[in-house]
């Protein structure tokens, strides 16, 4: 996990967006995961590994206009 962790294990988590507790009545929510502040490029470089793990075929350059699908799978 790229996380970075708080020092009881945890994922760090922090306030992000105008996120709020008790529907705007509390303080900020802290929701957010993040890598310090390589959040970005931690996720890239995590879903790029995982997407060589399982062969994954890329598309560079292509638009995809319509989606055919057969049954509940998108071929």
């Amino acid at each position: 996990c790229p996380f970075s962790r708080t020092e009881d294990g945890k994922i760090y988590q922090r306030a992000f967006g105008g996120q709020s507790l008790d529907f705007g009545k509390g303080g900020q929510a802290h929701r957010t995961c993040a890598v310090s502040d390589r959040t970005g490029h931690a996720l890239l470089h995590t879903l790029y590994g995982q997407s060589l793990r399982y062969n994954v075929h890329y598309f560079v350059e292509y638009f995809a206009l319509d989606l055919l699908m057969q049954g509940s799978q998108c071929k």
